[in-house]
């Protein structure tokens, strides 16, 4: 597998470590839409296989909430002694603001996922008025009060998800109306 280049320029999408954590694998990571820098969002696509194991925590973003929709491979998030594994065909919700978080991709299995990297800021002015309808999981987190144990969480992908994970990289849309495509399956 060869690397294409970033769809937007490094020095908008991604902060020199989270570069230089997927430049260590063999394959591809590719920003999808956004910028988490300058947005509070952003999505990115990942297809690779890492012969040692990969310390994935180093690309996380300091007070975020992220999505992993986890498509193959395996990994483990861990925080105070605590592991939730990550599974093929999962969702993981992990927030790399409370505590240290760590987290790892095995070595010698294809690992392929999507991630969306949420900042506080952005999620707090996308729910405005509607908290009540979140999860009080959610709720806790944007209003900064979410408790250390609660770092992360997996889950079974559910059907409907599976069958829009192959649209990630290649949007079924325009090239003009790709932005409003990838808007839409954030929210």
């Amino acid at each position: 597998m060869t690397k294409p280049p970033p769809t937007l320029p490094l020095r908008d999408f991604a902060d020199a470590s989270e570069a230089a954590t997927w430049k260590r694998v063999d394959g591809e990571w590719r920003p999808l839409y956004g910028s988490y820098f300058k947005e509070g969002l952003s999505v990115e696509y990942h297809d690779f296989k890492s012969r040692l194991p990969l310390r994935w925590h180093e690309s996380f973003h300091p007070d975020s909430f992220e999505i992993c929709l986890n498509w193959a491979g395996t990994g483990a998030i861990t925080s105070n002694q605590e592991s939730v594994e990550i599974k093929p065909k999962s969702l993981a919700y992990y927030f790399p603001s409370e505590g240290r978080l760590e987290a790892e991709r095995a070595a010698g299995e294809r690992h392929t996922f999507v991630t969306l990297e949420l900042s506080r800021e952005y999620l707090q002015q996308l729910f405005a008025g509607d908290e009540k309808q979140l999860q009080p999981w959610l709720r806790e987190y944007l209003s900064g009060k979410l408790k250390p144990q609660h770092f992360a969480l997996s889950e079974p992908m559910p059907p409907t998800v599976q069958r829009v994970f192959p649209n990630w990289r290649k949007p079924p849309v325009l090239k003009a109306a790709q932005r409003l495509w990838y808007q839409s399956r954030v929210l």
